[in-house]
């Protein structure tokens, strides 16, 4: 695992190094993250990130990349925290097994259960949570990227930072994808073709 970053999680009781290659944020919330350590550090911060509470807090230092810009980097501190989303996380932790790394090594991914997380930002995954639970609005596949582009201009669709990979957050609500398809019906950007309702039916 390339090592991008190094981090310290720790709480009241309990403070343990970490090296990651993987690390979404929004703003002070991390969303996904992917980190190996010692086996004790690492289900200590599998128990935190379970519990949905922020129950941990993330130390980062000398990672401009993670946050360009970010004032630590000019101070005499270069350090900054980051905070577990809440709603919980589905964890898979494994063990690895490989003779540069240290016997009692264990690596983690955890992603954050928030249905409007897309770890992946591709349209595949804009349409699986659109199709989901939260969301109402009959749609078609192919109006896809026409709703990313509107989304993103009004500010409903929008990159998380961090390093790893290109994530975004959805923070539509229902009723704005109602009236984004609406207008986008009676614009003309949404259009209903024979193929799309063949596919749909």
């Amino acid at each position: 695992m390339p090592e991008l970053f190094h981090c310290t999680a720790k709480n009241a009781n309990f403070t343990g190094e970490l090296r990651g290659n993987v690390c979404i944020r929004q703003d002070y919330s991390v969303y996904a993250l992917s980190v190996a350590g010692h086996e004790r550090a690492i289900s200590f911060l599998v128990a935190a990130l379970s519990k949905g509470e922020g129950g941990c807090t993330l130390t980062f230092e000398e990672c401009r990349e993670l946050w360009p810009g970010n004032p630590y980097a000019a101070g005499a501190d270069k350090a900054f925290s980051l905070y577990p989303a809440t709603g919980g996380f589905t964890c898979h932790r494994q063990h690895l097994q490989h003779p540069d790394w240290r016997s009692d090594t264990w690596h983690l991914l955890a992603v954050s259960k928030n249905p409007n997380f897309l770890l992946d930002g591709g349209d595949e995954a804009l349409w699986r949570v659109l199709r989901g639970e939260q969301y109402t609005t009959p749609l078609l596949r192919q109006w896809v990227p026409a709703l990313r582009q509107t989304l993103t201009a009004g500010g409903l669709l929008r990159p998380c930072a961090g390093i790893g990979w290109q994530s975004q957050m959805l923070t539509a609500k229902d009723a704005d994808l109602d009236r984004l398809v609406s207008e986008g019906i009676r614009s003309g950007k949404l259009k209903f073709t024979p193929q799309a309702l063949e596919e749909a039916a």
